[in-house]
């Protein structure tokens, strides 16, 4: 009988064991359940957040000078659409995989697969002048050098921001551009670019005929803030004796 009461004993010791390590098995497959459930509840999160910004960023397409050519996990890119000069066709694209926050970066529109270079109109050609164009791809690559020299921001709320400051930018050049074509237009213009300053020195001759008087002016448009800062005017009477450092006071 005893013998009897060991043996049952035994089996109820093995039973216990048994269900213990069963208990243990369900309490990990319920740890790992609940895991996975946290974790597929992060993801549709995070494809929702997605699918609402990528819905929200290209309903901007039309409203703004931007237009998204990639929008992804990993990266967007948005294309410079505005403006009117190929000069100020550019690209803008933000890393989103980069540890350190969102890079930003900056480069050349490339032309579309197979398509051919668009020859431009009698119109379009007259709209910028040599000196005007190439005042525009200095600025540019200024800016892009500016953008490119490992520019982050910490998050993708911070990127409405970016696109709008890079479109005042590219818009500011096209605008300065076309005050330098049309100055050339009314006056006889000597244009320098300090390609490694980013400045401008316009140099204009003008003429009083009804005084018989002439002089020279040297106008220095500053790096970046023009027109928000004053530029450097420079004058020198050519014919007339003109008071020059009176004119220069009357601009201050």
């Amino acid at each position: 009988e005893v013998e009897a009461l060991e043996e049952q004993l035994r089996e109820a010791e093995a039973k216990l064991l048994s269900c213990e390590e069963e208990a243990a098995q369900a309490r990990v497959v319920s740890k790992h359940y609940v895991e996975t459930q946290a974790v597929k509840k992060d993801l549709a999160a995070a494809s929702k957040r997605r699918k609402t910004g990528e819905k929200k960023f290209k309903s901007l397409e039309g409203l703004l000078m931007w237009s998204p050519v990639l929008v992804d996990s990993s990266k967007v890119i948005v294309d410079f659409v505005g403006g009117e000069m190929d000069e100020t066709k550019v690209s803008l694209g933000f890393d989103l995989k980069n540890k350190a926050g969102i890079q930003v970066f900056m480069m050349e529109k490339k032309p579309e697969a197979g398509s051919k270079a668009r020859k431009k109109s009698k119109k379009e050609a007259l709209a910028f002048n040599a000196d005007a164009r190439r005042y525009a791809v200095v600025k540019i690559k200024a800016l892009m050098d500016y953008i490119n020299n490992d520019l982050t921001v910490k998050d993708g709320s911070e990127i409405p921001q970016i696109l709008q400051n890079v479109e005042f930018q590219v818009g500011r050049i096209e605008t300065v551009a076309a005050e330098l074509t049309s100055l050339t237009r009314a006056y006889d213009c000597v244009f320098e670019i300090d390609e490694e300053a980013g400045s401008l020195a316009v140099t204009t001759d003008l003429v009083s005929r009804t005084q018989n008087a002439k002089i020279r002016a040297v106008w220095t448009l500053p790096d970046s803030e023009y027109p928000f800062t004053p530029m450097s005017a420079c004058f020198e009477s050519l014919i007339g004796g003109v008071a020059v450092e009176k004119l220069g006071d009357s601009l201050r």
